[in-house]
């Protein structure tokens, strides 16, 4: 739902591109002026804090880490689909969220450091959709490793059948 403040930007420039083009200038052009006064580590700083007190505050509200990743995973593969015009209406209850990698068994670590966006690496868990001409609908999201995840790509069956039989006659 969008605020007053928006619908009245959105009147004012004419459309949605033209009001978030105003919008990213005049905080860029802040950011410039608040580095120009204090300097860049200092407003290094004080983003770090910033975004320190808004990690806390979402733990607090959604409950642990873990589930702050989940809603972020979730929020951030609606808000990709989206962009591309494809149908998105998961939640974090839509999908059932595995211990270990159904693809390569591997432990998924839900645990994110301090800070970051998005946990990184090859046990990090990844939305895997099964059919991707489909949108990110229940029954066709899944969660896969990393690793998984890129290994598949957007390869064929029969392409990583290929790969598997190239890896297992060939000397390493």
């Amino acid at each position: 739902m969008a605020s007053a403040s928006w619908d009245r930007r959105i009147r004012q420039f004419g459309s949605v591109e033209a009001a978030r083009a105003y919008c990213r200038e005049k905080a860029r052009k802040s950011l410039q002026e608040r580095i120009e006064r204090l300097g860049l580590d200092a407003v290094r700083a004080l983003q770090g804090e910033a975004n320190r007190k808004s990690y806390q505050k979402r733990i607090a509200r959604i409950g642990n880490v873990e589930a702050v990743l989940k809603k972020r995973m979730v929020d951030a593969a609606v808000s990709r689909a989206r962009k591309k015009g494809v149908e998105a209406t998961i939640t974090v209850a839509d999908i059932y969220w595995p211990t270990h990698c159904p693809v390569l068994g591997v432990p998924l670590d839900y645990s994110t450091p301090f800070g970051r966006r998005r946990v990184v690496g090859p046990a990090a868990p990844s939305l895997d959709r099964w059919d991707t001409a489909d949108g990110y609908v229940p029954g066709n999201v899944f969660v896969i490793s990393m690793r998984a995840n890129r290994l598949k790509g957007n390869a064929t069956p029969d392409e990583l059948e290929a790969v598997a039989n190239y890896a297992r006659n060939s000397i390493w």
